[in-house]
């Protein structure tokens, strides 16, 4: 789909998830919906309940080939909004484009704005290098989005001028069978983890470290190595090697720390009058020395 005309505007749409499908194989510069190079004040719009697919394949072995999924140009914007889905597979083996990249899941020179309820998924791994999921030289927008997985080469991004203005995302990034980049976003309910002497170690949505959705895997650590760590303590969730699944719920945890990693041993020696110790005898099981235990004077411990 082409639209090469000032003030173009395409819209994609669908009252009850309609399915469009867009295969499309070139030789040189490849997309799959595309606005025109240099359109001022064009859109690409996918909104409604909708659901694009776009496999675009760029054969050429030359500095100038490109496969793009969404092609706003340098002066048009991308929307997907509603409850919206779009997934894009870009394939440019071959070129080695280093000013679009060869492969893009989304491309506007303008702005790209994401607010849907819907999925979404590009996978712009197949490049001779780079690649970007959504590139806008402007600023990409994620207010919401269902999920969104984004697949590229480890020397690519998933979003170029990323901005998030909604803290509800948990974005997770990582690496997968092929050793390609894979980042995932969700959008749901966050919640709250408070860890007394101990911090957890991962990034939680994007907006706060300290929260979130349920189901994610939260990693803790103590706040102190200098002191031996004991245990992880909480009544909220059960904790397995300093790792606990996000409940539907805040969450309240406490570092325990031992400051003694076997029991001091202790010598009576009597140094005056002023002052007293009051401890307890008791016998080491291994070796049946005498071993002193330091108790408060009052206490029957």
């Amino acid at each position: 789909t082409d639209s090469g005309m000032p003030g173009a505007t395409i819209r994609i749409t669908s009252e009850s998830s309609g399915s469009l499908t867009i295969n499309v194989t070139g030789g040189k510069q490849t997309a799959g919906v595309c606005l025109g190079y240099n359109q001022p004040n064009s859109s690409l719009t996918i909104d409604g309940s909708a659901r694009v697919t776009v496999n675009a394949t760029c054969n050429a072995t030359n500095y100038d080939g490109f496969a793009i999924g969404l092609y706003a140009g340098s002066k048009g914007t991308v929307t997907i909004g509603g409850s919206a889905a779009y997934a894009a597979n870009c394939k440019a083996p071959n070129c080695t484009n280093s000013l679009l990249r060869p492969t893009n899941g989304i491309y506007s020179g303008g702005t790209v704005d994401v607010n849907t309820q819907g999925d979404i998924t590009m996978d712009v791994s197949d490049a001779a290098n780079s690649g970007y999921g959504m590139r806008a030289m402007t600023q990409c927008t994620v207010e919401r989005v269902r999920k969104m997985q984004i697949t590229c080469r480890p020397d690519g991004k998933d979003i170029m001028n990323r901005a998030i203005t909604a803290g509800n995302f948990a974005i997770n990034s990582g690496k997968d069978a092929r050793g390609m980049q894979k980042t995932i976003y969700r959008y749901g309910t966050p919640y709250t983890v408070s860890v007394s002497s101990g911090v957890c170690s991962a990034d939680g949505i994007a907006l706060s470290k300290m929260q979130y959705l349920a189901n994610d895997t939260v990693t803790l650590l103590p706040s102190t190595l200098s002191v031996p760590f004991e245990r992880w303590e909480s009544s909220d969730v059960s904790i397995s090697s300093n790792r606990f699944t996000m409940p539907s719920k805040n969450v309240a945890v406490t570092a325990l720390f031992d400051p003694f990693e076997e029991m001091p041993s202790f010598r009576l020696t009597v140094l005056g009058e002023e002052g007293r110790i009051s401890y307890r005898l008791c016998e080491d099981i291994d070796d049946s020395d005498l071993y002193a235990r330091l108790v408060p004077a009052n206490s029957t411990a």
